[in-house]
């Protein structure tokens, strides 16, 4: 009720840009105990609101080339629109034939945390399909606001064979050992327990550090 309440009240607030500043408030607004980890819809919707959080940190603290205030306002709205479903129990906004930015909590430090699902045209979940782990090479520079994600020809031959693409995060370039290890294997839970995935059918690939 109180997360509810909360919702309703920036809903009556003028319509100015919110910052991250008001993106923080409206999580912290959210009742201890309301999280629901088994459920897919509220823990990836609240997971998109703290990643978004933690990208525009990150924005403020340097480094960023480009309009800093367009991209803050970009991941803060994005940030408030995964609240807003997070209330109505509505899913992310999936984009077949692209490349789909997702989140969820981790059982180890509680944090956000990114990754990136392709789903194939004609995706309907009726039937199972297969699902190709795709683990990115190293860059110095990669950070949940700049990830390494595969070129869109990756992405189409995965369409070409009707599989779906996950691309984890694997806290950035740890060679996926350690904590990336245990960020593949969560992000893999996550996309079984959320879409029909062959279990016959679960490949792993990778280029460079993921190779």
């Amino acid at each position: 009720r109180v997360f509810a309440l909360g919702l309703l009240l920036l809903a009556l607030t003028p319509c100015t840009a919110e910052t991250a500043a008001d993106l923080q408030r409206a999580l912290s607004r959210i009742e201890p105990g309301t999280y629901h980890r088994a459920d897919w819809l509220w823990h990836t919707n609240y997971a998109l609101a703290e990643l978004s959080l933690k990208q525009a940190t990150l924005l403020r603290g340097g480094g960023f080339i480009g309009n800093l205030d367009a991209a803050e306002k970009q991941v803060v709205a994005a940030g408030m629109a995964a609240l807003q479903r997070l209330e109505r129990r509505e899913q992310p906004p999936l984009r077949a034939g692209a490349l789909n930015e997702l989140a969820y909590i981790t059982d180890n430090d509680l944090t956000a945390q990114p990754y990136h699902l392709y789903l194939p045209p004609g995706y309907d979940g009726k039937r199972q399909w297969p699902l190709i782990v795709f683990l990115h090479g190293y860059v110095p520079s990669t950070s949940v606001v700049d990830p390494w994600l595969p070129v869109p020809e990756h992405c189409e031959v995965a369409g070409k064979h009707g599989c779906l693409l996950l691309v984890p995060y694997g806290r950035r370039n740890t060679d996926f050992q350690g904590v990336g290890e245990v960020d593949v294997l969560a992000t893999i839970r996550q996309v079984r327990q959320a879409f029909n995935i062959d279990p016959d059918r679960l490949y792993l690939s990778g280029v460079s550090m993921g190779g």
